[in-house]
């Protein structure tokens, strides 16, 4: 029962700090920001809980009981930060900025062949699209934005998008 438990909260986890990365992206802060904010509330966490969590955790030594725990309420910290900044975004404060499209994402990859025993030399090319462009915003910031194939093929750099702006529950910018 408690190794099930102890299962289900590193898949929350994993959950949670994923959010967490995929709203860093849309939010415009310095990732110093709210990472050390989140460490540090965690650090106080876990101090706070480190002897009680001494069964649930299952780990006996103080010290990486302690570094499990700050990582795990850091995790839980980051996302409940950042969800809580996207949230309480209201449309009232929302702006319409315009972005140039400054790169499309492509990757090249190269194939091998066989030329002899243990011997391969670099063979064809061939481009992996990953339909992913980078805006920049009128502050000088970036923002990663993905689409599909069809708008991926029209899409040209140099070109220029609308980008809603709106104002954080946090004061941190978040782009919709």
């Amino acid at each position: 029962m408690l190794t099930a438990l102890r299962v289900i909260i590193i898949i929350i986890l994993v959950i949670m700090a994923a959010g967490g990365c995929f709203l860093m992206g849309r939010t415009h802060v310095a990732p110093w920001l709210p990472v050390g904010m989140a460490l540090t509330s965690g650090v106080l966490f876990a101090m706070a809980i480190n002897k009680a969590m001494r069964t649930l955790t299952g780990i006996s030594r103080n010290g990486l009981r302690m570094v499990v725990l700050t990582a795990g309420c850091s995790v839980v910290v980051f996302f409940a930060l950042l969800t809580a900044n996207y949230a309480g975004a209201p449309s009232h404060t929302a702006t319409t900025v315009r972005a140039e499209v400054v790169a499309k994402k492509v990757r090249t990859e190269y194939g091998t062949r066989r030329v002899g025993r243990g011997r391969y030399v670099r063979d064809s090319s061939r481009k992996i699209y990953h339909y992913e462009y980078t805006l920049r915003l009128p502050d000088g910031s970036t923002l990663v934005r993905h689409t599909d194939a069809d708008g991926y093929v029209k899409l040209r750099v140099g070109r220029h998008e609308n980008v809603e702006l709106r104002r954080g529950a946090l004061g941190w910018t978040v782009a919709r």
